[in-house]
């Protein structure tokens, strides 16, 4: 191969390398009056008629082996084992490891979402906890 190739090929793959990481730190939580989701490469999505356990945890968490996702710089997303929930669905910023929101759906499963301040994690639990209150409240009438 020559060098011309073996120059171009090297600009793919750190290309292809930039964006791969660019998206796993670019992402976002959004929620609405149906669902949370989670965009960027480990996206996820929770409908919000299947919460069954919402809450705020101001404790640090244990996390353990990835399964599928990503764990570069500040940020873990994706699932990873972590200590006495088992395989859980993270959305992390690591400097607020002691402070997140535990969510658990009617099928079990788990996540733990929170936002790179204090502030920013209550204000989106904030969201989530009015839309499923507005969805409860839909229901029983």
């Amino acid at each position: 191969m020559d060098i011309k190739k073996k120059k171009v090929i090297r600009f793919i793959v750190i290309i292809g390398v930039f964006v791969l990481v660019a998206f796993t730190f670019i992402s976002n939580i959004s929620v609405n009056s149906d669902n949370i989701k989670g965009s960027g490469i480990f996206s996820f999505k929770i409908d919000l008629d299947q919460i069954k356990s919402l809450e705020i945890i101001e404790d640090e968490i244990n996390v353990g082996m990835k399964i599928f996702g990503a764990g570069l710089g500040n940020t873990l997303k994706g699932i990873f084992d972590v200590e006495y929930y088992g395989k859980t669905t993270l959305y992390i910023n690591k400097k607020s490891l002691d402070y997140y929101i535990f969510i658990k759906t009617e099928e079990n499963k788990v996540y733990m979402l929170n936002e790179s301040t204090k502030e920013e994690t209550k204000e989106l639990y904030n969201k989530i906890y009015d839309e499923v209150i507005d969805l409860e409240s839909y229901k029983s009438n």
